[in-house]
């Protein structure tokens, strides 16, 4: 079943274009002939809304199985971004790969996170790109996994409190967690090494449980400030639809309890069963609907102003809102980051001893003068200072209206750096 039989007070609260979307993206799920538009689409607009939500190579991707979708133009415009999105693919495929038998060769027990699997489970791979690679190697095997990426080519760019990015050239960005605690919302202390499923050679993967506990965890880490998009909720449905009756529901309702997160999980599984599958809507999801399509990082207004994303994550951090002094904390733990302690730390690993305070203090410099010339920081100052205790207080009645119990939840994974 499509969902173009929605309820009539969620197609009232978004614009045909964004409504069309999800009917087709229903569609894609279930694997169905999509519904034609009901009336005339704004081609720019259709155009702009599927790519905001990471989708467009979705709707290509229909539209080449049903030519009579969409006008030419739009057709053209969309089959441009599937062709795109083959190429991209093609060359992260290669590329990952390779950094994968690295691993392997050199002994490295990892596991690839996120958007690497998760394609596996779509109709194409390139239907579900990648920004980046996400990775957990073991810690013991860190130095190691790092000298293996370098060898390959990567450079070191940052550090943070679970993982180092590194990148090369300007396409491929390679994240290597060396720990999940700080990687989503939660600690996952009952996930060790020993819990994993060996894949082959070093390769681990989740359990299915513990995938979907992940995949949650990111959908919340990402979405609840206003950085998620329609995409998040499209790999929760065809995780489900794949999966969905195999999983120990006990289980992942015994952790997301425990975490303060199983109202919101329930909650996102009923919003994907309306988008997707034709169920009836209430309040509370019509406000996550609007919420998705009206507050995501990649709406033109929120890049210019993301003091709704700050007062989401001060609110968080604090049942009363914030005040100056908290917000002053705020804004100094983002020129001074507790992350840049571990890339200076590395940097200076082989420095003598009796050099190392004037290298930590020279390098501490040439970090935060480094990020306050960065061209977003003053924007994103301003941003931040635009925050009333106002705005922080409604951001967490909203957290509990859509089921986080705030009582339990632990923000430490919604840091900015």
């Amino acid at each position: 079943m499509t969902s173009s039989n929605n309820s009539t007070q969620r197609k009232e609260i978004l614009l045909h274009e964004e409504r069309y979307l999800l009917d087709l993206l229903a569609a894609f799920v279930c694997e169905q002939k999509a519904p034609t538009p009901s009336k005339t689409l704004d081609d720019n607009l259709f155009l702009n809304v599927a790519r905001s939500q990471l989708v467009s190579q979705v709707a290509a991707y229909m539209a080449l199985q049903q030519p009579d979708l969409f006008t030419r133009a739009l057709s053209a415009s969309l089959i441009a971004d599937l062709q795109r999105a083959v190429g991209v693919e093609a060359r992260q495929t290669a590329e990952f790969s390779a950094v994968n038998k690295a691993f392997q060769e050199s002994r490295v027990p990892y596991m690839p996170l996120k958007g690497f699997v998760m394609r596996e489970y779509y109709p194409e791979p390139y239907l579900r790109l990648m920004g980046d690679y996400d990775v957990l190697v073991n810690q013991a095997a860190l130095d190691r996994a790092v000298e293996t990426l370098k060898a390959q080519g990567y450079q070191e760019q940052h550090d943070s409190s679970h993982h180092i990015v590194f990148w090369k050239g300007s396409e491929f960005c390679v994240e290597l967690h060396y720990n999940l605690t700080d990687s989503a919302a939660v600690v996952y202390d009952d996930v060790s090494w020993e819990t994993l499923v060996l894949n082959q050679g070093t390769e681990f993967r989740f359990t299915k449980e513990d995938f979907y506990r992940f995949m949650q965890e990111h959908l919340l880490k990402h979405w609840v400030v206003g950085e998620g998009t329609v995409r998040f909720f499209l790999d929760v449905a065809i995780y489900l639809r794949k999966f969905g009756a195999e999983l120990d529901r006990t289980k992942l309702e015994r952790e997301f309890e425990r975490y303060g997160e199983l109202g919101f999980v329930r909650n996102v599984e009923r919003l994907q069963d309306v988008w997707f599958h034709g169920a009836p809507s209430d309040d509370v999801l019509d406000e996550m609907t609007l919420f998705t399509f009206r507050r995501h990082a990649l709406n033109e207004s929120q890049k210019k102003d993301r003091s709704g994303e700050y007062a989401a994550r001060l609110a968080l951090k604090n049942p009363d809102g914030q005040g100056s002094c908290s917000k002053l904390r705020y804004l100094l733990a983002n020129v001074f980051p507790r992350s840049a302690d571990n890339v200076i730390r590395r940097e200076l690993e082989k420095t003598p001893a009796i050099l190392k305070p004037i290298g930590y203090a020279a390098l501490w410099l040439k970090f935060s003068v480094k990020r306050l010339l960065r061209k977003s920081f003053f924007t994103n100052v301003l941003s931040f200072l635009r925050v009333k205790k106002s705005d922080a207080v409604e951001a967490r009645a909203f957290h509990r209206r859509i089921g986080l119990d705030l009582s339990k939840f632990n923000p430490n994974g919604l840091d900015s750096d």
